[in-house]
C-alpha cells in the first residue's frame, strides 16, 4: 500500500504505486502520512488533525488538533499533536499517551524490541510513547528528522546525514557520514569559566493556521554543563571549523 498528498488531496494504493486514487480531500494541506496494521488502515494529517483512511473513499478524522508528525508502528500509529503523544488504531479511540518532548519528527521499529525515537531539539527513544528518555550525547542538538533502519538510527542535521556507528565509551554512538564542505577556521582559546555557561538551542517546529489563527511554533532549550566531560565536549565543539 502507498498514500500519497498533495496539498488538499491525499491518494491510496493498492497495487504497490502502479497506479493511485483519490482516498479523500482533506479540509486543510496535509503535513504528514504514515500507513499501519499492513496497510489496512492509513492516518494524513493537517492543521485541523487527523484522518483515518480505511480503505476506498471511507475517511473519518480521528483526532481534532493540528499533528505535526506522524508514524506507523506495528497495527498502530502515533502522532505528535498539540503538547502529547497520541496512539491511533484503526477503528479505535485515540489514546493520549502523556507529554511529547521537543522533537517534531517521529520513526518507529516493531521488529524485536518495539521502539519510537523522537527528534526536534535532542534525540529522545520511547518503547511505548508514555515515557522519553533522551540520548545524553545528543543534548541540545536541533534534527530536522530521523529514520530507523537495521543497521540503526540515521539522522537529518544541519551539517549533513548522520549514521550508525560503533558506540564510543561515554558518548554518542552517531558519526557524521554526509557532512558539510569543511571550512578552514581558527582555533580559540577560551577561559575555562566559558564551559559552564548555558547553550542556547533553537529548532522549528510547525507553523499552523486553524480557525482564523495563525502562527509559528519553535522549541528552545538551554543546556548547562556542569561536569569535565561536558566541559571537554563543549571545547571540541568550539574548536572545530564553522
Amino acid at each position: 500500500v502507498v498514500v500519497a498528498v498533495a496539498d488538499t488531496v491525499a491518494w491510496r494504493s493498492d497495487d504497490g504505486g502502479a497506479s493511485f486514487r483519490v482516498a479523500t480531500v482533506l479540509t486543510s494541506p496535509a503535513r504528514a502520512a504514515a500507513i499501519a496494521d499492513e496497510g489496512t488502515v492509513a492516518f494524513v494529517a493537517d492543521a485541523d488533525g487527523v484522518v483515518e483512511l480505511t480503505g476506498g473513499r471511507d475517511a473519518r478524522r480521528v483526532l481534532d488538533r493540528p499533528a505535526d508528525a506522524l508514524v506507523g508502528c506495528g497495527a498502530e500509529a502515533l502522532a505528535l499533536a498539540g503538547g502529547g503523544v497520541y496512539r491511533l488504531a484503526r477503528d479505535a479511540e485515540v489514546e493520549e499517551l502523556g507529554a511529547r518532548p521537543p522533537a517534531r519528527a517521529l520513526a518507529c521499529t516493531d521488529v524485536g524490541e518495539p521502539r519510537v525515537v523522537a527528534v526536534g531539539v535532542g534525540l529522545w527513544s520511547s518503547r511505548d510513547g508514555r515515557a522519553w528518555l533522551e540520548n545524553g550525547g545528543d543534548a541540545g542538538a536541533a534534527y530536522a528528522d530521523v529514520a530507523l533502519t537495521n543497521a540503526g538510527t540515521w539522522l537529518a542535521t544541519k551539517n549533513g546525514l548522520r549514521g550508525p556507528a560503533p558506540p564510543e565509551p561515554e558518548g554518542s554512538d552517531l558519526v557524521d557520514v554526509v557532512p558539510r564542505a569543511a571550512r578552514p577556521g581558527r582555533t580559540r582559546e577560551l577561559p575555562r569559566w566559558s564551559a559552564f555557561l548555558p547553550r542556547l538551542t533553537v529548532a522549528f517546529a510547525t507553523w499552523s493556521e486553524s480557525q482564523g489563527r495563525a502562527g509559528w511554533h519553535c522549541w528552545a532549550l538551554l543546556t548547562f554543563s556542569i561536569d569535565r566531560r561536558a566541559r571537554a565536549r563543549m571545547n571540541a565543539l568550539l574548536e572545530a571549523p564553522p
